[in-house]
């Protein structure tokens, strides 16, 4: 939690988001768990996307998150 902060705090291109796990378990819970609320989120609504659109729009936002 404190190198978060102090990367939050002092770097000139601080993230716009920190995900602070004690292990690597426990990132995958937390990105499963936002994975499964996009799913139930898309899951037959009018406006619903494709896998492959879902899939095109997580390469899209990894690119930028990358910049």
């Amino acid at each position: 939690m404190a190198d978060a902060t102090l990367h939050a705090l002092f770097n000139d291109n601080p993230k716009r988001r920190y995900m602070v796990v004690p292990n690597a378990g426990e990132a995958n819970w937390t990105i499963s768990a936002a994975i499964q609320e996009l799913t139930q989120l898309n899951y037959d609504q009018e406006y619903s996307y494709s896998r492959e659109e879902l899939i095109a729009m997580l390469d899209e936002a990894m690119g930028r998150a990358e910049k």
